[in-house]
């Protein structure tokens, strides 16, 4: 069953992040950024040689090669080349001399530490640092005339040939393999091996191959005695020509070895070098007579084509042309070149060294194209060597034949007598001069040179800035003096016939260990003088110099190094550099800072690590004229520097950040920054392809992250030790700093050290972070980030990272650990290296968590019940531990995986109360959420956020319970069957009504409430039921829906007087929402509630009881008064035509309960509702006759109406209905129903009708009215006729006849049988005797008389 891995451990939005902390944290970054800004503003090259429109000339000047003198006569001991040492020849060579024939060479392979010597046909590798390891190679039979050694083509040979081994011969070229006894061991991989047996061999056309060069991607030149351009083509598979190895000459074409050779025309001057440009691609060529060729090797490297040729003559002229004043033998005979990297200078190319020592700077494209690929050669400065100055007491050298020149760094040996001397210059300690300042040295050998090389160690580049040309970004490396912390002296290794010289150019911090080991101290004017050179710019070098030392913890030479180094740092760096301003101009561009893809906008930083007090505005002089980061860092930010007439020369002026603070607290500032600069401003990942799977990969190496730890680590004990911070220091961490005018004090020097002490701190903490993520592999725990962090850490840089990105490294510690509890592997050692490497990173509470979800997981494969219990409840309680700071939601979802939802409300209530110990919440609910109160508001929102959180899942479950589809019922570890959801839903609910927590109750009823859960809600039996209900209607008053959930509540636990109290308002209430018919139906539920009461409370004569029978009154009145107006509503709905006036009425009367007064007077009475208005008058008793009797003949006249359309049997029946209707509402009262006038209006009305002449006397006598009375009215009737007239006597007689034969069908007493026996035989003998008056000849009254005839016979029978 599946884990969730999508959340981190530990809840950062538990914890809370002041606005001043951040800001905090933004002064100490922003002093950081402006110090790499700082170190940023070197010149490149072409400044520092003033290279203007035309060809500049240098050298001429002392401050081009100034005295240190001049800074104290203490410093002249500084060298520019130290550690001299010989290392004689092995003994073996030695012999190997005496057995020499006809030629020897020797040479250096500095990328294997070893050098060479070819004697005859056999060559032999030695190690030159010990003497040892001597490897040979004898199966050659010719002359070995030139020997190189090269890297291998990527995938063409097996993967244990590291290295090519090139040996020349005037006939044949011989490729062999070069391996090692341990080549997995990159440190030391062990003896050297020659593969014996050759890997290619190709003739040399008779041709002598001079020079050897092989490029970084295995490309073989060769230069020839011809003058031509060799290369060495080779390939595993076979070619278009059938080989997998030629030669192929590219100074004529590449088809030129199909060519015969005394068809060949070209330059027969010999090639003696050959350099290569690395980062441009470009190949250069010297010959001996000083002429140079370019070769575009392409953007790629892959192709070769010769663009340019430049004769030495031509250069000498171009020379002599600008510096008039000086000899032009200077200028002849080239006898070095060196290229110069892009890195280094995007305007010059190349330096080539004359036999005098002079330097000639060249540019292969445009002054105002330098992007473009090389078209020409063009000299752009003159460098005379020391001795040209007026006052130069230096001798110039002479007879240079090998020269050196990289980053700054100038070696060149000139010979005389037969000897040679090294002459070494070096810009490091004026690195940010405007002009270019060399510190020279000359050391005689005492040897003649063959052969020099440097060992160089390579450290991978990270271009920490950029400078943007026409949409195109070219990385510049900073100067040494920047960088000299992660790097070492440069070794040099020079071979001569007795054996090998080697030496170290030292960096400037070995300058100042060289004084302090000399002097033996600090106080001394040496070690002042050093600070007083190296503190005279802008960027307080020494002290960060006086940092490296005294952070280092395994200095070389004595113990007491770093006492001294220290003890110059506070001795020395204890000055501010005051207000001075630098104005010097700077005829260099500041590069623009910038890393590709870096910019970022953090929408939730998360919490700052920092646990200080508040910081308001820095103090730090924002008139540091360019921003320290330039984040878009777009190709059309900023153009560079051109020398060309149509561009213009920028000026700056360098303002200083901190420079009112010290310089040690400066010092501190730049050393941190130097450290960081490779990867402050990098992106922290990258995409990277394995096979067909991309993933995020770490932009920095195990190794790095070494490097930067052991620097970092260094400098925070360095702190701590020398600074001594405390707890107080936390507590008042800034609180000095609350107004950016504030005057600068130590206090206020020491809250920015502190600062920077805890960023230092939180670096190692990340970078440990970091270690132990590529230990672990690092692209599969990024994987299992969310793919939104994903993204968002793939636009971080490691300033980000650092500085706002605690969230992020949670978030990526917890992924480790995850992973490791994923491959079921225990995370008590991962969880220990995270607190003891990033204690503020990953918490306790994060081991808690993963200590937690370790023992979930290993439940959820557990079988024996009790045992899974035990975990589970384990995990548990490691939870409660966590605290506020736990990842709430996290957990939860890992309970819901093994369908602990009890775990669940158990562990959501027990958070918020550990959010919440004094209940402040609660108050704060109850003070009506004062907007004053924000430590109430922030406690009661995290209480909420556990209740909802809670809730949610609650949700979810009812939903399944439902057999209704979660939102993340996808997770099969999280569904349910409904009739198991049922189960957890009713024990959730059970659990949590079983909390003392209030204002979980409130939070509870709310949401049952909003969800429909009404009747869940009504269950619960809690005294804050009653509470919330009344606060909730108190607070919406208006509100239906609480007031009828309230009288629910009241009437399902026995307060029925409450209830209906509730019913009578809602029935009463004034709205729109409520339609009559429901609040008729709230007044019956009020009286049912009512009679529901105990009956001796009903009838009780005083006090509350007595209210109650009253209310019930009331009640039944309201309800009698409400029916009428149902009544009303229902007629007036009826009514045909629905006008503005109609509905206006409707809506009056569903919207409020009224007196009959206004029923009657506005309603009944203009609609001419007549049965309405008879029942309003027989409700409120009036008793005016005339009005009921008008208002019966309107009912009889509107009923008649209706009928009238009818069939006979139907109008009967309807008329029928109406007559009992009304009978049965008021026949118990004559007022009301006045039969008389009833029977002579409808009597009249209808006696033409085909009715049965007795069809309304049959309709009263159904409403139980006295057959004797009824036989009274309808005598009366014919005897008077007073109602009308046209009433047919015949009729009547019938209807008489009818109600005497009727006696038999009632049930009356015997006395009034006899009565009405009695009574109805006198009056049909009188209606015998009227008859006689009829027209005897008429049907109907023969008819009639019959009948009565029959009658009189029936009564006089029955009454005797």
């Amino acid at each position: 069953m599946p884990v969730p891995v999508s959340m981190d451990f530990v809840d950062n939005n538990t914890m809370v992040v002041g606005k001043d902390n951040v800001n905090n944290m933004e002064v100490i970054t922003t002093n950081v950024d402006a110090f790499l800004q700082l170190d940023s503003c070197f010149p490149q090259l072409v400044d520092s040689l003033k290279i203007s429109q035309g060809v500049s000339v240098s050298g001429l000047q002392e401050i081009d090669y100034p005295n240190l003198e001049e800074y104290g006569n203490s410093l002249k001991t500084l060298s520019q080349f130290v550690d001299i040492k010989t290392i004689p020849l092995p003994k073996v060579l030695i012999e190997q001399f005496g057995q020499m024939v006809q030629r020897c060479e020797m040479g250096i392979f500095p990328e294997i530490g070893r050098a060479w010597l070819a004697i005859d046909t056999n060559i032999f590798l030695w190690k030159y640092e010990t003497g040892t390891d001597v490897a040979y190679y004898d199966a050659l039979s010719r002359l070995i005339t030139n020997v190189g050694f090269v890297k291998p083509k990527e995938g063409v040979f097996k993967s244990h040939i590291k290295y090519i081994l090139v040996l020349v011969t005037f006939v044949e070229i011989t490729l062999l393999g070069i391996t090692f006894w341990d080549v997995d061991n990159s440190e030391d991989m062990g003896d050297l091996l020659v593969i014996p047996e050759p890997i290619f061999t190709i003739p040399t056309d008779n041709v002598e191959m001079r020079v050897i060069k092989g490029t970084e991607d295995g490309r073989i030149f060769l230069g020839g005695n011809d003058g031509c351009l060799y290369e060495i083509a080779y390939q595993s598979d076979y070619g278009w020509f059938g080989r997998k190895c030629r030669k192929i000459n590219h100074s004529t074409s590449s088809l030129s070895f199909l060519v015969p050779k005394i068809l060949k025309s070209y330059n027969t001057v010999s090639i003696t070098q050959i350099e290569v440009d690395k980062t441009r691609n470009i190949l250069y060529t010297l010959n001996e007579d000083g002429d140079i060729e370019v070769y575009d090797l392409g953007s790629d490297g892959k192709s070769t084509s010769r663009v340019f040729h430049k004769s030495a003559i031509s250069i000498t002229k171009e020379a002599q042309s600008v510096a008039r004043t000086i000899d032009d033998v200077n200028f002849k005979s080239i006898v070095s070149i060196n290229a110069v990297e892009e890195p280094e200078s995007l305007y010059i190319n190349l330096v080539a060294v004359t036999k005098t020592g002079v330097r000639l700077y060249f540019t292969t494209t445009s002054r105002s194209s330098p992007e473009q690929r090389p078209f020409c050669l063009t000299l752009m400065h003159i460098r005379l060597p020391p001795g040209f100055a007026a006052s130069s007491i230096s001798h110039r050298p002479s007879s240079v034949h090998i020269s050196y020149y990289k980053k700054g760094n100038f070696i060149f040996i000139s010979s005389f007598d037969n000897k040679d001397t090294l002459w070494a210059l070096s810009n490091d300690s004026f690195a940010f001069n405007n002009e270019m300042s060399e510190l020279y040295s000359i050391i005689p050998l005492n040897h003649k040179i063959w052969s020099m090389s440097e060992e160089s160690h390579v450290i991978d580049f990270k271009p920490y800035q950029c400078i943007y040309v026409k949409n195109k970004a070219f990385p510049l490396e900073a100067p040494s003096i920047v960088t000299q912390h992660i790097e070492s002296p440069k070794k040099f290794v020079f071979l001569t016939p007795q054996g090998v010289i080697i030496g170290y150019k030292p960096r400037v911090v070995d300058q100042l260990k060289q004084l302090l080991l000399e002097n033996q101290g600090y106080d001394n004017e040496a070690v002042k003088s050093f600070f007083t050179l190296h503190n005279s710019s802008y960027q307080t070098n020494a002290c960060a110099i006086a940092l490296i030392i005294a952070c280092d913890t395994h200095p070389p030479g004595e113990n007491r190094l770093i006492e001294w180094a220290t003890s110059a740092f506070f001795h020395y760096g204890s000055d501010s550099i005051g207000n001075v301003s630098f104005n010097q101009p700077i005829s260099h561009r500041m590069p623009i800072i910038s890393t590709p893809n870096s910019s970022l906008q953090i929408s939730n930083m998360g919490d700052n690590f920092m646990l200080s007090p508040k910081l308001g505005s820095p103090s730090v002089e924002h008139s540091f004229s360019m921003s320290p980061i330039n984040r878009q860092g777009g190709p059309n930010v900023q153009q560079p520097l051109s020398t060309t007439p149509n561009q213009q020369t920028m000026n700056n002026v360098v303002n200083v950040p901190m420079q009112n603070y010290s310089s040690k607290c400066r010092g501190l500032f730049i050393y941190f920054a130097r450290i960081i600069r490779p990867i402050w401003n990098l992106n922290t990942v990258s995409h990277s392809q394995e096979g067909s799977k991309d993933h995020l990969s770490s932009n920095i190496t195990i190794n790095e992250i070494k490097v930067y730890l052991l620097r970092l680590t260094s400098m925070v004990n360095f702190l701590q030790i020398n600074l001594k911070f405390n707890q107080n220091e936390t507590d008042k961490f800034f609180n000095n700093m609350m107004h950016s005018n504030l005057v600068i004090n130590d206090e206020t020097e020491q809250n920015y050290i502190f600062g920077l002490y805890k960023l230092i701190q939180h670096c190692v903490e990340v970078l440990n972070l970091w270690e132990l993520l590529c230990v672990h592999q690092f692209h599969v725990i990024v994987s299992n980030l969310a793919k939104d962090k994903q993204t968002q850490l793939m636009k971080l840089t490691f300033k980000e990272l650092i500085v706002f990105g605690n969230e992020m490294t949670t978030g990526l510690a917890s992924a480790l650990v995850r992973q490791f509890i994923e491959d079921n592997s225990t995370t008590d050692i991962i969880n220990r290296q995270l607190q003891d490497r990033c204690p503020s990173i990953y918490k306790n509470e994060n081991a808690l968590h993963a200590k937690a979800h370790e023992m979930i997981k290993r439940a959820m494969a557990t079988t024996n019940e009790n045992d899974r219990q035990t975990l589970l409840d384990n995990a548990l309680e490691l939870c409660k531990k966590i605290g506020p700071r736990i990842n709430l939601a996290y957990i939860c979802d890992l309970f819901q995986t093994v369908h602990w939802y009890e775990a669940i409300v158990d562990i959501c209530l027990t958070t918020a109360q550990t959010f919440d110990p004094q209940n402040i919440a609660i108050h704060y609910y109850k003070n009506k959420e004062h907007i004053d109160d924000q430590q109430g508001r922030s406690i009661f929102n995290s209480r909420i956020e556990c209740y909802n959180l809670l809730l949610d899942i609650y949700g979810r479950v009812c939903q399944q319970s439902k057999n209704v589809l979660s939102p993340r019922a996808h997770d099969p570890s999280k569904s349910l069957s409904p009739e198991e959801a049922k189960k957890h839903v009713d024990s959730m609910l059970h659990l949590a009504t079983q909390s003392s927590d209030e204002l979980f109750h409130y939070t509870l009823y709310n949401w049952l409430y909003e969800h429909n859960q009404s009747d869940k809600l009504l269950e619960i039996k809690s005294s804050y039921l009653e509470v919330y209900l009344k606060e909730k209607t108190s607070e919406y008053s208006d509100s239906i829906a609480l007031l009828d959930f309230l009288w629910m509540y009241y009437e399902r636990n026995g307060h029925f007087n409450a209830a209906a109290e509730i019913l009578a308002k809602l029935a009463e209430q004034q709205c729109t929402d409520i339609l009559l018919s429901k609040r008729t139906e709230y007044l019956s539920r009020a009286i049912v509630c009512m009679k529901s009461l105990d009956t001796r409370m009903i009838g009780a004569p005083i006090g509350k009881q007595n209210f109650a029978g009253e209310f019930l009154h009331i009640l039944e009145e309201k309800m009698e008064v409400a029916r009428i107006q149902m009544q009303l509503l229902n007629s007036i709905e009826k009514l045909p035509q629905i006008d503005h006036q109609l509905g206006n009425a409707i809506q009056i009367l569903n919207s409020s309960l009224h007196n009959v007064t206004t029923l009657y007077r506005d309603f009944a009475e203009p609609f001419q509702l007549y049965e309405c208005q008879l029942k309003i008058l027989h409700c409120a008793g009036h008793e005016d006759l005339n009005l009921i009797e008008n208002i019966w003949r309107n009912i009889i006249e509107k009923e008649l109406l209706n009928v009238a359309n009818k069939d006979a049997e139907t109008r009967k029946n309807l008329l029928k209905m109406k007559i009992k209707d009304l009978g049965n509402l008021y026949h118990g009262s004559d007022k009301y129903f006045p039969i008389e006038l009833i029977i002579n209006e409808l009597e009249t009305a209808t006696q033409s009708s085909p009715f049965e002449p007795h069809w309304l006397a049959e309709t009263l006598l159904e409403l139980n009215i006295r057959l004797s009375d009824l036989f009274e009215i309808y005598h009366r009737i014919y005897k008077s006729r007073s109602y009308g007239a046209s009433l047919d006597p015949i009729h009547l007689l019938q209807i008489l006849i009818y109600l005497i034969n009727q006696l038999g069908n009632y049930h009356v007493s015997a006395n009034e049988r006899e009565y009405f026996k009695s009574k109805a035989l006198d009056v049909v003998s009188g209606y015998l005797l009227e008859i006689g008056s009829f027209d005897i000849n008429d049907r109907r009254v023969k008819q009639i008389s019959s009948e009565l005839n029959k009658t009189r016979l029936f009564l006089e029978r029955s009454l005797n």
